[in-house]
């Protein structure tokens, strides 16, 4: 049995609701982006190269059939194939389904240090950067990227904002071998063995005013940090919300691409890593286990291959995920909402719809509250 395939087995036993069919078997695969391998029609095309100073948008990830399964590249003017360079991760923020790399893809343009480096913004599958399937994920990009560019492997770096510096602090503890350094911003990592990820150096900045991450979740990371001996750490609580001001960023990979990595690490290595993580320990924790319930719900309603689709099956999933939260998250009442519709019961999904757009917290973005709106008028028109 191939790693691929034992992670895809791994997915499909996961918490669930039991006795699914080979149909929502198939939409687990499809949601994880585990697939084994297909021909990817773009390979030659990338061995080929491509122009220097160039942004290569939505790469689509070899071997994976999620429509999220994609990153940018950007490649300095200064890049040439007989020269390594550094390589910076950048992992988006944003909530599961919520955040994009296409929000900070453009940060190459104003960061000195990415201006003048290989940057990987990779777009995340669904889960947090933290899930397992997210980190064999990354580790598959990782390797097409270090198979087809110069890069340094002594100077990879990583970080993110809030999920992303979340993301970026699960790379560094889980994977130390790979990183010269990582930068967690506006982050929380309850849930992540920040120890691991000592042996590097790590700059950590957080905005007092932040509504959205408690301030006392980033001391909490600086107090388990501490206990390291020999740790390098970059300590910063400036005078900001949630979402942290450019310069943030530039002092963050200024200070990073001071630091060349002494380790050493073999992809297979870290493949083979990705793959064992424990999906089931992962899945004990609550909020998890109603965002997998969400999900999948939301998969069997919008799948793109509409023979995947199982509105039946969604509302089963969806009343779980909202009882598990107490019909108080506005993203899971969206997602029933949308399933009592597809199920004919047009009242229900009217009312879940309101419930859910008033419970959107001030915060939310524009899009969001506009999208729940216009599912909802949808709803209302067809009740007449």
């Amino acid at each position: 049995m191939t790693m691929m395939e034992e992670r895809t087995k791994r997915t499909a036993s996961a918490p669930g609701p039991s006795g699914r069919k080979t149909m929502l078997c198939g939409l687990l695969v499809v949601l994880a982006g585990l697939l084994l391998h297909v021909p990817d029609a773009g390979a030659a095309r990338r061995r080929s190269g491509a122009k220097r100073g160039t942004l290569i948008r939505k790469e689509c990830v070899a071997g994976y059939a999620n429509p999220n399964a994609w990153y940018h590249f950007w490649i300095p003017p200064s890049y040439r194939r007989t020269r390594k360079m550094p390589l910076y991760i950048f992992l988006h923020g944003g909530h599961v389904g919520a955040g994009t790399a296409d929000n900070i893809v453009d940060i190459h343009k104003v960061v000195p240090k990415l201006k003048e480096s290989l940057v990987l913004f990779p777009n995340h599958l669904y889960w947090f950067w933290s899930h397992p399937d997210e980190s064999v994920y990354v580790m598959t990009i990782m390797d097409e990227i270090l198979r087809k560019y110069a890069v340094d492997r002594k100077r990879i770096y990583v970080l993110g904002s809030s999920m992303g510096g979340n993301g970026a602090m699960h790379l560094a503890a889980r994977f130390p071998e790979m990183f010269a350094a990582c930068a967690p911003i506006s982050c929380w990592c309850q849930f992540v063995p920040v120890e691991k990820a000592g042996v590097m150096p790590i700059y950590c900045t957080h905005g007092t005013k932040d509504k959205v991450v408690p301030i006392k979740w980033a001391r909490d990371i600086k107090k388990r940090l501490q206990k390291v001996e020999g740790l390098r750490l970059e300590y910063h609580e400036l005078d900001y919300g949630h979402q942290a001001p450019m310069d943030v960023f530039v002092k963050a990979t200024e200070w990073m691409s001071q630091f060349s990595n002494p380790r050493t690490f073999r992809m297979a290595d870290m493949r083979k890593r990705a793959a064992s993580l424990p999906l089931q320990g992962w899945m004990k924790r609550k909020e998890y286990q109603a965002g997998y319930h969400n999900a999948l719900a939301w998969g069997l309603l919008t799948c793109e291959d509409k023979k995947l689709r199982d509105p039946a099956e969604a509302l089963k999933l969806a009343k779980k995920a909202n009882g598990m939260t107490g019909h108080k998250n506005p993203g899971f009442l969206d997602t029933l909402a949308l399933a009592y519709f597809e199920n004919k019961r047009t009242k229900e999904a009217i009312e879940t719809q309101r419930k859910a757009i008033s419970l959107l917290p001030k915060r939310a973005s524009a899009d969001m509250r506009k999208e729940m709106e216009k599912r909802l008028k949808q709803f209302e028109a067809t009740r007449r």
